[in-house]
């Protein structure tokens, strides 16, 4: 569905749809992917929407579960893990094509199934984008408790951001916006960290610059491979509406991105 599809029966859609409209509308020549992850009917029940690439580029979960009572910000029902073998494919040839990953935005939504989650010792991954070990995107629930990583590698150079859920009043079981900008040597070469709408840890430069085409098998969520899950979301945690941008967003389109309304 287009964006001009959107604004012709926006009077008629709910909150959610008004969402996707307005994330997709930020820096819209340079927006690449956007997966509300919810079910889509028009692919069968097995099948996530994806709102720019084209149909082929739907998102495929497997072993997830679809609770009424699991909604996403934007009030839609979303993915459920199980702990054990869910996971949600997100490789096409289209998005491949589309993206050489060295300036980029990933923005997505992420939820704890239970507050215990964050104190557990274990590390959850909740986006893996990779060509291979030297070259890579990682958002993980980390091991250290009441911590997102954030983490990019080009060519072997890596560098991450970590952060505390527990800021700014934020109750660390309820949903989590995450955002992560890259950029290469030509645009300042950086990495911020965003944690509901606001940068988190210090600027990262010297950003190695990627090289290679995605893996299919290391672009997923919920888990750091696709084939053999490891490092798997932890019961009942849940993601929604994934972005990809083929540039920097800044602070402010970040912190919109970020709001619900």
């Amino acid at each position: 569905m287009t964006v001009q599809e959107y604004r012709i029966a926006k009077k008629s859609k709910p909150s959610g749809m008004q969402y996707a409209e307005r994330a997709m509308l930020e820096q819209k020549s340079a927006r690449v992917a956007y997966w509300r992850l919810n079910v889509d009917s028009s692919g069968g029940s097995d099948t996530c929407e994806e709102l720019v690439l084209s149909s082929d580029a739907r998102a495929t979960p497997a072993s997830v579960k679809w609770d009424r009572d699991s909604k996403s910000p934007a009030r839609l029902i979303c993915p459920k893990f199980d702990g054990s073998s869910s996971t949600i494919d997100l490789y096409s040839s289209a998005l491949n094509t589309a993206m050489d990953w060295t300036t980029f935005t990933v923005a997505i939504w992420f939820k704890v199934g239970a507050l215990g989650d964050w104190s557990d010792s274990t590390a959850g991954r909740i986006l893996t984008i990779a060509a291979d070990a030297n070259n890579y995107l990682r958002l993980s629930k980390s091991d250290t408790n009441n911590q997102i990583d954030f983490a990019y590698a080009g060519q072997s150079t890596a560098d991450s951001v970590a952060a505390s859920v527990l800021v700014d009043g934020e109750a660390p079981v309820t949903w989590q916006h995450l955002a992560i900008t890259v950029s290469d040597s030509a645009n300042d070469n950086q990495l911020k960290a965003y944690l509901n709408g606001v940068q988190t840890g210090s600027t990262q430069t010297g950003i190695g610059v990627w090289s290679g085409a995605i893996d299919s098998d290391l672009c997923v969520l919920g888990s750091s491979a696709l084939a053999t899950p490891a490092d798997q979301l932890a019961a009942d945690s849940m993601v929604a509406e994934l972005g990809i941008w083929s540039t920097v967003l800044d602070a402010n389109e970040i912190k919109r991105l970020s709001e619900i309304s």
